[in-house]
């Protein structure tokens, strides 16, 4: 049908092509089957059942959507496809977000895509972007689904009222926890689940649908300020039930869990935590958290005219956090910590530095025994309290890759072999060093967390999730080499 499915709006082209779409599928189907069974790939029994199986699904949703082709749902075919369980999620390219470039009458000549996690930080609002030689600030979320000429004054609205990319979101303001979920709508959660305190803040999120330039156009290079802006690593806020935790044999303290379709949330918050202002009519966004930026800037639309106008808006302005949840396997490690004998302050350092460099070092041992590159597998952690007063330490690994590529599933019942590839990497750095180096820990891909990453910490986090044991105290004559920094810090005022 020469369509792109992650352009075309669903509602509309199903509707509208449906019987065109089953016959094409039907007999796309048969000629494939006929294909693969003729040289033993597909019994002729399993193969009509598919496709029964396809034709239902594709009845059924007909039948759920043909009264609302001019509903506000504004998805593509892709993605409801995905949602709909016609297409599998499983390793599906899905989250691609494009910078949209227009030409001098207003079309879109080019639209360089990215995942939406490296979406929010190479195209959030403020940086530049470079195309062909072209220089571009990102000033603007767009979308090239709504028929501009029928929503000119209002491209962005529709998503603003749909709760897929406009929600409210929770965030733990206690900067040694930082969790975050959605917000559940019938619940008021004034308290953190993982810290137990009182520190939980609502905000809006909103996940982008396209990225445009500032006021549609390229500018000078020596009038382009990038204004960078971090991403969050993915934050997993589901906790696990007690009857999926497996124990694993030999280890006193450690459990594991492997997770379907979980969602993690990424976030950009901008500047000091001071999020973006959006417009909800057209989408023009700037960084920060004043209102009345758009005028004091003269921000226009960030989108041409089809005849290459740039028109004016009369911004209805929204402070939001730009974000959203992507949906991977993973596989779930808790370490159960006993306060009696391990200090489980979140602003304790060595938990911290323990639990980021153990995580670390899992992925690389991963990769090992995979035999895979060492960036296909990612990892977070988190420190978890309980109603009942335990405390866990969490460490998470998944896909890098959007839905998952089945690496992080892999590792289910190889847990004991894991653990003890994580032990002899981390007891054999070719280097000797005292704590991380790049021939152990750091890469390119951790650098954010260099500070924090220590091998024999990771090692003593260990021996507590095998033996229970903790690190031993330091002897006398080694504690007396820390004497001066101790001093200086009572002189400073730091203890």
């Amino acid at each position: 049908m020469g369509i792109d499915i992650a352009k075309e709006a669903f509602t509309p082209f199903f509707v509208t092509h449906y019987k065109e779409l089953m016959k094409e599928v039907l007999r796309t189907f048969v000629s494939l089957t006929q294909e693969e069974s003729g040289i033993g790939l597909v019994e002729e029994t399993i193969a009509e059942e598919l496709k029964d199986s396809l034709l239902q699904k594709l009845e059924d949703l007909h039948s759920k959507y043909r009264n609302h082709e001019n509903s506000d749902d504004d998805r593509s075919l892709l993605d409801t496809f995905v949602d709909e369980g016609i297409f599998p999620s499983y390793s599906f390219p899905r989250d691609v977000i494009g910078f949209h470039i227009f030409d001098v009458k207003g079309n879109i000549s080019q639209r360089p895509d990215r995942s939406l996690e490296m979406a929010l930080s190479e195209y959030a609002p403020g940086r530049t972007v470079v195309v062909n030689k072209n220089t571009y600030v990102s000033g603007g979320i767009f979308s090239s689904i709504i028929n501009r000429s029928a929503r000119m004054d209002s491209m962005a609205e529709p998503y603003f009222k749909d709760r897929a990319f406009f929600k409210e979101i929770q965030v733990c303001s206690n900067p040694a926890c930082n969790w975050m979920g959605i917000k559940n709508q019938k619940k008021d959660e004034k308290f953190c689940p993982f810290c137990l305190n009182e520190t939980l803040v609502t905000a809006n999120c909103l996940k982008p649908w396209g990225f445009a330039p500032k006021n549609g156009q390229s500018v000078r290079v020596i009038k382009a300020e990038n204004d960078y802006t971090e991403v969050t690593k993915p934050a997993y806020s589901l906790t696990p039930r007690e009857e999926e935790m497996k124990v694993v044999e030999g280890s006193i303290n450690l459990r594991y869990a492997r997770k379907i379709s979980q969602p993690l949330l990424i976030l950009n918050k901008g500047q000091n935590d001071k999020g973006f202002m959006v417009c909800r009519l057209c989408g023009a966004a700037v960084p920060g958290d004043d209102p009345d930026v758009f005028y004091k800037k003269h921000i226009l639309r960030p989108y041409l005219s089809k005849n290459g106008n740039i028109i004016p808006c009369r911004h209805i302005p929204q402070n939001v956090f730009l974000g959203g949840e992507i949906l991977t396997d993973l596989i779930l490690y808790e370490i159960k910590i006993e306060e009696e004998r391990i200090n489980t302050d979140p602003e304790n350092l060595w938990i911290n530095r323990a639990a980021q460099s153990l995580a670390e070092s899992l992925v690389l041992a991963a990769s090992r025994i995979l035999d895979i590159e060492f960036n296909e597998i990612r990892s977070g952690f988190r420190i978890r309290r309980t109603n009942s007063g335990v405390t866990f330490v969490d460490i998470y690994l998944f896909d890098s890759l959007t839905s998952g590529a089945g690496y992080s599933s892999s590792l289910e019942n190889r847990t004991k072999e894991l653990f003890a590839e994580t032990k002899q990497l981390l007891n054999s750095c070719p280097s000797s060093c005292e704590s991380a180096c790049h021939d152990c820990l750091k890469n390119y891909w951790n650098q954010q967390v260099h500070d924090l990453l220590d091998r024999f910490a990771a090692l003593q986090l260990i021996d507590w999730c095998q033996k229970g044991e903790v690190a031993k105290d330091l002897p006398m004559p080694e504690q007396k080499n820390f004497w001066p920094l101790w001093k200086s810090l009572i002189r400073d005022g730091r203890l």
